[in-house]
């Protein structure tokens, strides 16, 4: 640095000033792109990027945050104070959501996207168990040439169950099991075990109407 100074020391004191600071700052520049550690808070009215790898053990936005890029908003979808990730995520604990949980880039034609609603755009695969309470399981389709219907098989040696109704357990009351029909004229049959006929076989009983 000495043999600097006396090397400037031939021009004038605003060059020398000038040139001192110019070699400092290359330092710390060089200095601060090998490893940068900041110890409070970072605020930017822009963009902050990282090109390379970040860590943290909280991270605050009161808008959005976006991880990746080449997205393709849902209809009805909007990034308000949202997390947006353009490719997989891993989850490695339970997922909750308060709103919707949004599968695919369709349209939601019977959802209103809150109270803890699903969308699924294309096919839902279960391996476990299926359980709707509370409400009903309604199966639709637009498609003139597709069949819509539940299926219940197994290519293994066990046999396939659709069970309807429940029976008592304890003080909780039975439930008939009762299968509706809609009919070529318009009208609801329905059909139920109605106790036993004499020889002790089940009485199937079908008639107009809905299931009660």
């Amino acid at each position: 640095m000495r043999e600097i100074k006396s090397k400037l020391a031939k021009f004038s004191p605003f060059f020398q000033s000038a040139v001192v600071v110019l070699i400092a700052s290359l330092f710390v520049m060089s200095v601060v792109y090998a490893a940068t550690t900041i110890g409070s808070d970072i605020t930017t009215a822009g963009l902050l990027t990282v090109t390379g790898r970040a860590t943290t053990t909280s991270a605050t936005t009161t808008n959005y945050l976006m991880v990746g890029d080449g997205f393709t908003v849902p209809n009805g979808f909007d990034y308000d104070a949202d997390l947006a990730v353009s490719d997989d995520v891993l989850v490695g604990g339970t997922v909750t959501t308060t709103a919707a949980l949004w599968v695919g880039t369709g349209v939601a034609n019977s959802l209103n996207v809150a109270g803890g609603d699903l969308y699924v755009q294309d096919d839902v695969e279960i391996d476990g168990d299926l359980v709707v309470s509370g409400s009903n399981f309604d199966l639709a389709s637009a498609t003139a040439t597709t069949t819509p219907g539940i299926f219940s098989r197994d290519e293994t040696t066990g046999t396939s169950t659709v069970s309807v109704g429940d029976i008592t357990t304890g003080e909780v009351k039975k439930q008939v099991g009762c299968l509706e029909l809609a009919g070529f004229d318009g009208a609801y049959y329905n059909c139920f075990i109605n106790g036993l006929t004499a020889s002790g076989t089940p009485a199937l009983t079908c008639q107009a109407g809905r299931c009660n």
